[in-house]
């Protein structure tokens, strides 16, 4: 009997030696490859099962995690809704106000206009009294030194040049 070295260790009949030494020589390169192949697939196939581990605990960890992460999520954005409601409230009442004010300021400023000439008129009036005439200073027309020379006057220092 001739077994071929690595096959199948089960009697093989053989009657021609020369056919079953080269059956032997080209199976043997073939049922390593399989041993090789079969190997790869346990260890493939224990990558896949930690790979698999490891998704179930991150998946049962997302069921946890995620209404949570929804209802804060729902809270905050009823609050930005929140506040932009009334940040469009404020901005509308501050354009009424801002409207108010700017169709009211001409007639404020013309109004104040008149209040300063009628003023002047009253001061003036008092001025020219009969009472205050002799107690209130003529104005004169003065002038700020500008420059040292202006300031020395004649006789001077400034002026002695």
């Amino acid at each position: 009997m001739c077994r071929p070295r690595d096959f199948d260790p089960r009697p093989v009949s053989c009657y021609r030696p020369n056919r079953c030494t080269g059956a032997g020589r080209t199976v043997a390169p073939i049922v390593a490859i399989l041993r090789d192949a079969d190997r790869t697939v346990v260890a493939v196939g224990r990558q896949v099962e930690a790979s698999l581990g490891s998704v179930e605990r991150v998946s049962a960890q997302m069921e946890r995690q995620a209404p949570l992460l929804a209802e804060k999520l729902a809270t905050t954005l009823d609050a930005l809704s929140e506040t932009s409601a009334q940040i469009r409230d404020t901005t509308r009442k501050n354009g009424d106000a801002l409207h108010e004010v700017l169709v009211q300021v001409p007639g404020l400023l013309r109004d104040g206009g008149d209040l300063v000439r009628e003023g002047q008129d009253v001061v003036g009036a008092a001025r020219n009294s009969w009472f205050l005439r002799d107690t209130i200073e003529a104005k004169s027309v003065r002038t700020l030194p500008l420059d040292s020379f202006e300031s020395a006057g004649p006789g001077s220092a400034g002026s002695q040049r």
